[in-house]
């Protein structure tokens, strides 16, 4: 849902494996946790620490210098996070959503779960979406 599909992430995990800044005994980009800052082709970039074979997995997740991209567009996933973060918390009943409220969170939840949902008017619905991604950006962001 939320992962790329194995051949992706095979070939990040090629690319994360031929980097030089990739720490083989703790498969890390950089120093575990901490990274570092470099410079690579001639622009400064800060490493992220992370553990790749966990980092390479993500749909969201992109290199620290840009040798991989995310698959799900960072801009439409902040703008269904703006609109969650305006609604009631989970549990208190939703409202209204407006159609651009409505668009940002269905493009969001369409990007990351690879469902071809169409937008209805199904409250049950719209509840799941709201909260898988609420879920989402808990982990995540």
């Amino acid at each position: 849902m939320f992962t790329v599909r194995n051949e992706l992430y095979r070939e990040r995990m090629d690319i994360c494996r031929r980097c030089k800044y990739f720490q083989a005994h703790t498969q890390t980009c950089g120093t575990p946790v901490i990274g570092e800052t470099v410079t690579y082709r001639r622009k400064e970039y800060h490493l992220c620490g992370c553990i790749m074979p966990i980092k390479a997995k993500l749909k969201v997740a992109s290199c620290s210098v840009n040798k991989w991209l995310p698959t799900v567009d960072r801009e439409l996933l902040m703008k269904a996070k703006e609109v969650l973060d305006r609604l009631p918390p989970e549990g208190q009943r939703l409202g209204r959503i407006n159609e651009e409220e409505q668009i940002a969170i269905h493009d969001a939840y369409v990007a990351l779960t690879g469902m071809k949902a169409k937008r209805n008017t199904c409250s049950t619905c719209w509840t799941k979406m709201i909260n898988r991604l609420r879920t989402h950006f808990d982990d995540e962001l």
